[in-house]
């Protein structure tokens, strides 16, 4: 939580490269909530790297699908993933 945090306040203080390694590590470590793929794939869209923004997207649904979260947690990704689908979707077949 608290590396989230830190990426956070890099990227309001303009350093999204610091921010990518800390999200980078969340999504590495099976983080559980959704805010480090949100923001991590919000990043790369910015950068139009849309093949990073999916692998983060696919690695949420993943991690969504694979029935290893603590319920609550397990509750909130269930409410997240027709969004970050719809986001994957979008980055598979850019405009």
């Amino acid at each position: 939580m608290q590396r989230n945090e830190e990426a956070e306040r890099a990227e309001q203080n303009g350093d999204p490269q610091r921010a990518i390694a800390l999200y980078e590590k969340s999504v590495a470590e099976g983080f559980v909530g959704s805010h480090p793929y949100e923001r991590l794939a919000s990043i790369y869209e910015r950068r139009r790297d849309h093949a990073e923004a999916l692998r983060v997207c696919e690695a949420f649904l993943r991690l969504a699908a694979s029935g290893k979260m603590p319920r609550g947690a397990q509750r909130r990704a269930d409410r997240k993933t027709p969004e970050i689908q719809a986001r994957a979707d979008r980055y598979r077949n850019p405009a």
